[in-house]
């Protein structure tokens, strides 16, 4: 089965980002415009066409900035940040926008039975997932210096991860998280938020084409100037070069959880930043997984879930979702999908 990855070009948006620039590349008639950039702790390359996609384009950065300001942990003034500050202390007031997105990872949470759960927090804090880098000429992760936590280490930060114990009020727009030591992390939906209020932003001017990329979190709006659908590829989760599948998009999100986007190997042994909130320890059974899902917001929490689930449970939850579908690529980098992608997906040699 399969996981995370895409077509794509974002190398020129790179190059943009890295050194903080924003570009607006107006549209002449018939050309679309392009907006890159940096928000989201990742780059943004957004195409759309149509009479008003400039008008559009121009709220994209000042939007996934604010996004980023309400909902990065990280931030410290952001709600998140106010949250966690206040954890076992009381509900925090919030904006409006933290209180759907909190809403829509309980939904997430409720759904997978805590496969996704936004107050893992502490324990990604636990395993070192939080700075990332290049991945070394060695191979050895993109996050050095690391080793497995010791299991009673593990046992006690798990006392402070359960939504069962995050609380939304959205009569009073407040969000609580009720036991002391409690971090909420929205790091697993936020972009995916994000990719659904970018879309809106076209539909709302009446923009039928589009395509938004956050860094891997995909919105194809559409389809393409000649009529045909969107494809995206399914990144080889061991060759950053190589796609092992591509998938016809049309109005859907897609999003790829895969063990090569944060990890450190220790004794030889791969340990990535999907863990498994019920036990604290990395999920292994898959190398990566795409969803696509009508809205950003589910297919990006989804990623994340099925992830952890595995090929077989993860399945049978996709399957059990209309409108949603799934590929997963397992560690021998074989690839398979559900149902509903049969005719749309082509699966390439490995």
């Amino acid at each position: 089965m399969g996981r995370r990855a895409w077509l794509l070009g974002v190398i020129a948006v790179a190059a943009l980002a890295l050194v903080g620039v924003i570009a607006l590349r107006p549209n002449a008639p018939g050309e679309p415009v392009e907006v890159t950039g940096f928000a989201m702790g990742t780059f943004v390359r957004v195409v759309a066409d149509g009479p008003r996609a400039a008008q559009a384009a121009e709220q994209v950065m000042p939007l996934l900035q604010a996004m980023t300001q309400a909902l990065d942990r990280f931030e410290p003034d952001s709600d998140v940040s106010r949250i966690n500050a206040r954890a076992g202390r009381g509900p925090v007031r919030v904006q409006a926008e933290t209180v759907a997105v909190v809403q829509d990872a309980l939904r997430l949470a409720h759904l997978t039975e805590g496969a996704f759960d936004p107050t893992v927090g502490p324990l990604v804090d636990l395993w070192g997932f939080v700075q990332t880098e290049e991945a070394p000429a060695d191979g050895e992760g993109t996050v050095r210096g690391r080793r497995p936590p010791a299991p009673e280490a593990i046992a006690q930060v798990l006392e402070r991860v359960g939504y069962q114990h995050l609380r939304v009020d959205e009569e009073a727009s407040t969000v609580e998280l009720v036991q002391p030591g409690m971090g909420l992390d929205l790091g697993g939906i936020a972009k995916g938020a994000a990719v659904d209020r970018v879309a809106q932003l076209f539909r709302d001017v009446g923009v039928e084409r589009a395509l938004i990329d956050l860094g891997g979190n995909l919105y194809a709006l559409g389809r393409k100037a000649d009529g045909s659908p969107w494809r995206v590829g399914i990144r080889h989760p061991r060759n950053p070069g190589a796609v092992l599948a591509i998938v016809e998009a049309r109005d859907v999100a897609i999003a790829t959880s895969g063990d090569y986007e944060r990890y450190f190997i220790h004794e030889g042994v791969r340990y990535s930043h999907l863990l498994d909130p019920r036990t604290g320890s990395p999920a292994r059974e898959l190398a990566s997984v795409t969803i696509l899902a009508p809205k950003g917001v589910d297919a990006d929490g989804l990623s994340t879930a099925v992830f952890v689930l595995g090929p077989e449970a993860g399945a049978q939850l996709v399957e059990s979702l209309p409108g949603v579908e799934a590929i997963f690529v397992d560690p021998a980098m074989n690839v398979t999908y559900t149902s509903g992608l049969e005719g749309r997906i082509e699966v390439l040699t490995r």
